[in-house]
Parts: C-alpha cells; sequence; structure tokens
C-alpha cells in the first residue's frame, strides 16, 4: 500500500513538474521561446551582426517577439553620436549601464514621457563589441541585467530591451534599415 502511494505522488509531481515546465517562464511566454531568441542571437552574435527586429520575427515568429517587446520594463537607446536615452516603467529606473569597462551613470530625475520614465545622457561609444549590462532600481531593490548580445557602434540607434522571459532578459536591436 505504502509502495503504491510513493509511486502515485511521483508520478503526480512529475505531471505537474512538466505541466509548469510547458506553461512558461514569467510573462506568459513559453521557455522555448527563450530559447528560439538565444540561438537566433547566437547565430548573429557569432556573425559580429545586430538583429533587427524584422529579422528575429522571421527567427522566431511576431508574436513571440511581440509579447517580449510589449512586457519590457526598461529600454536603453544607444545613438550613433554618442547619447543614449532610457525608458523605464514607473516605480523603477535606470540607475547606470555597463559597457565593456566603461561604466556610465544615469542622473537621476527622469522625466516623465507617456506613462515611461525617461533619462538621458552621453556616453563614449567603444571600438570593438562590448558586453552590456544594466543596473535597475525598483521597490527599493537594485538588480543588474546583462544583457545577451554586445553593442559595437553603429549607423542606427540600437536599443536593448529589458523584460520579463523566463526571469529577466535582456537584448539589444538595431533600427530597422541596418543591416
Amino acid at each position: 500500500m505504502r509502495k503504491s502511494f510513493v509511486l502515485d505522488l511521483t508520478c503526480v509531481l512529475l505531471l505537474a513538474a512538466s505541466a509548469l515546465a510547458q506553461r512558461g517562464g514569467v510573462g506568459g511566454l513559453p521557455q522555448q521561446v527563450r530559447k528560439g531568441m538565444e540561438r537566433a542571437m547566437q547565430r548573429l552574435e557569432n556573425k559580429q551582426f545586430m538583429t533587427t527586429l524584422e529579422s528575429l520575427e522571421q527567427s522566431i515568429g511576431p508574436e513571440e517577439v511581440a509579447g517580449f517587446l510589449e512586457g519590457a520594463l526598461v529600454r536603453l537607446a544607444l545613438y550613433p553620436d554618442g547619447s543614449f536615452a532610457a525608458y523605464s516603467i514607473e516605480g523603477g529606473e535606470v540607475v547606470s549601464f555597463s559597457l565593456g569597462k566603461q561604466k556610465v551613470a544615469i542622473a537621476p530625475g527622469p522625466v516623465k514621457k507617456e506613462n515611461l520614465l525617461k533619462q538621458t545622457g552621453k556616453f563614449s561609444a567603444p571600438r570593438r563589441p562590448q558586453d552590456i549590462s544594466l543596473t535597475l532600481r525598483g521597490q527599493g531593490q537594485e538588480v543588474t541585467v546583462d544583457c545577451f548580445n554586445k553593442y559595437r557602434k553603429r549607423k542606427v540607434a540600437v536599443t536593448f530591451y529589458v523584460g520579463p522571459l523566463d526571469g529577466l532578459f535582456c537584448m539589444g536591436l538595431a533600427e530597422e534599415h541596418s543591416g
């Protein structure tokens, strides 16, 4: 009797775990979407290219990409002239970002723009692709999020999105008309 109970309990737990795994992570997008995004980004990173919205949609699907972008909590746009704009939802803010060894502190006092807080400033664009991470503050806590792909200076703006996708996930997209 006891062996039967343990076996039944194990089966129920395994079924529940597989159902939760299939449901996906935070943000309502399945874990397969994250893996697809990572594979597409890895292929492009290996070729030293930044992806565009259009090419990412072709790789993993427009609905999945739209769901991630709509759920983005933070956006950091890096412009070719060395300026940046950081956007965050109310209740949070971008404290700083690191671009390789360079750490760029973002001045407090964001300006409210269409339900988002906007902060602007200047940075030095790197000569070679660099890892990028963002330090965010919300509800009294600071969190550092490493972005999936690297930043390199381009002739168009590159926007890094931080959003819920099996935890916090950060990825950069170049403007559409870049290659």
